[in-house]
């Protein structure tokens, strides 16, 4: 028997927008990333302040701690000096942006060692955007770091550089934890538990609306890519005597 011509038209219409429907979505999942991460390339290239980045260089020279602690370039009046340090990125593509800025940062990914850039910022809240992609076949790992600087009174007078940690989240390879759900939910509970000016005595710098979104394996609770957003809320420095600076 055979159909009416409207109904074989009907059918045609339905068959065609359902194979377009279908294209659509494969489209849409073939560019998920709407804005792909290009390792080692910085487009907006941020102000580095310290006398640890060379002009025209991509990244600063990470701190080696103790004697290497001071800043020879004074930070600017009225702000707070950072370093954002991202680690762990080896296989991996990653990307930190401080979209208020809006600055962006984005290491190699040839190596698990510390990437390190240094910002003055003015008091403002920031928002931070980390995301991270692994290499085909290769786990996520995880490791972004931010620290204020201070000088505080030293024993005989002399001022001392201190560098406070604000923030340091890290997971994956060179860690005793995969960076699966279960630890990096652990990692954003434990940074709101803590107390608001955490080892900061003076609370300059504060974190506030962390939270973790991530493409998730089919099998398993291990991510395929991995985003990290918080707010740093940067506040006025306090003056050269405050009682804070003295813990």
């Amino acid at each position: 028997m055979s159909l009416p011509s409207n109904t074989v038209a009907a059918l045609a219409l339905a068959l065609a927008l359902a194979a377009a429907a279908a294209f659509a979505a494969c489209a849409a999942a073939s560019t998920r990333r709407s804005s792909p991460i290009k390792p080692g390339v910085t487009t907006l290239d941020p102000p580095l302040a310290s006398h640890r980045c060379a002009a025209g260089a991509r990244a600063c020279t990470c701190r080696a701690g103790g004697a290497d602690d001071k800043e020879t370039n004074p930070v600017a009046a009225g702000q707070v000096r950072l370093e954002l340090a991202i680690y762990n990125t080896l296989r991996s593509e990653a990307e930190l942006r401080v979209g208020t800025l809006p600055w962006v940062f984005r290491p190699s990914g040839e190596s698990l060692r510390p990437e390190c850039w240094y910002v003055d910022v003015a008091p403002n809240i920031y928002a931070v955007d980390y995301r991270i992609a692994p290499a085909d076949g290769a786990d996520v790992t995880l490791g972004l770091r931010v620290r204020r600087y201070a000088e505080v009174p030293g024993e005989r007078g002399a001022p001392e550089p201190r560098w406070y940690e604000v923030v340091d989240l890290a997971c994956g390879e060179g860690h005793s934890a995969e960076c699966d759900r279960s630890t990096v939910s652990a990692l954003v509970d434990r940074v709101h538990a803590a107390p608001k000016r955490h080892t900061d005595p003076c609370g300059n710098v504060e974190v506030k609306n962390l939270r973790w979104d991530g493409l998730l394996a089919p099998m398993d609770d291990s991510f395929n890519e991995l985003e990290i957003q918080l707010q740093l809320v940067v506040m006025n420095p306090p003056p050269d005597k405050a009682p804070c600076l003295e813990r």
